[in-house]
């Protein structure tokens, strides 16, 4: 075999004048036909034994298999029993109109799946949309994404303590005891986070009337400056407008229009920050992280410049 696939392009291997080559020719293995042709011989006593077998197997009824029955399980409480003395009944939810949206912020991943499934026992939902949300829950003041999106829709900023306070009460704690609470983050940031909270709707028109456009390496992602920026009832376009049109805005109303770049990007900007042409309209992305965070839209502290 492995000479005709070494010599496959000799002639000898190239005959292909069959008339039908794929017909069966039984006479190159006659040797193996012969079993088929040989008649097999069964008595009439054999034949009719297998038919009374046959018979008898369709008669005979079959057994139906008992069903299993399960036992009871030993630590299911019985049928108006006494719960055991110190047991919590089971909690009562709160009207769902009532009921905790919850969004966690930098919290350990285990630690967040046990506080969320207490949450959930309790009659409260875990959301993962900062517009959803009514309750944030972090371990300690950390400016995040989620942090800064929430401060424009949360009425509770509270610590992890508030879900295991709830769990030991059986119901939702009042969070007025769990608010976070931290000084030096809000010096750093120039902030006052409760005071934000108490803003109430008014966060939500903080960018009412204004029109960002974001260059393609912001950071924060895009993605999330754009959830900022809408939250706050601002408008963010995806296309850059000319020199021209802005002026136009810019001349109507000042800061309406705002380009929000890095330095990786500034290329893209460079037209609106020629000295003779510049309208102070492109910013650091700070500009809305800040604004969100103070409840104050200031321009001139993060406009960007070039020497």
């Amino acid at each position: 075999m492995n000479d005709i696939i070494l010599q496959i392009e000799n002639a000898r291997y190239q005959q292909f004048n069959l008339s039908s080559p794929f017909r069966m020719d039984y006479s190159l293995v006659s040797h193996l036909m012969n079993g088929w042709k040989m008649p097999i011989n069964i008595t009439q006593e054999s034949n009719e034994r297998a038919k009374r077998s046959a018979a008898a197997a369709n008669l005979s009824p079959r057994r139906a298999k008992k069903p299993r029955i399960e036992p009871p399980s030993s630590t299911a409480p019985a049928a108006g029993a006494t719960p055991p003395a110190g047991a919590l009944p089971p909690p009562t939810p709160p009207p769902l109109h009532l009921a905790p949206r919850v969004l966690f912020s930098a919290v350990n991943p285990t630690d967040q799946d046990r506080l969320a499934a207490i949450v959930r026992q309790l009659g409260g939902s875990v959301v993962t949309s900062p517009a959803e949300a009514t309750h944030l829950v972090m371990e300690k003041l950390v400016r995040t994404c989620k942090l800064v999106s929430c401060l424009v829709t949360v009425k509770h900023l509270i610590s992890t303590e508030w879900v295991l306070d709830s769990q030991r009460l059986n119901k939702f704690a009042d969070e007025a005891k769990h608010e976070l609470r931290d000084e030096a983050f809000n010096k750093m940031f120039k902030c006052d986070i409760s005071e934000v909270l108490l803003c109430g709707e008014q966060r939500k028109r903080l960018f009412e009337g204004v029109t960002f456009f974001l260059t393609p390496c912001v950071k924060p992602s895009r993605s999330a400056l754009i959830e900022m920026i809408e939250l706050c009832g601002g408008k963010v376009e995806k296309n850059r407008r000319s020199y021209v049109s802005i002026q136009e805005m810019h001349n109507q109303k000042p800061y309406s229009y705002l380009v929000l770049t890095v330095p990786n990007d500034l290329h893209l900007v460079y037209y609106l920050l020629q000295s003779e042409k510049t309208l102070n309209v492109v910013c650091s992305t700070e500009v809305v992280l800040s604004a969100i965070m103070r409840q104050k839209l200031e321009i001139e502290e993060f406009l960007v410049k070039i020497d």
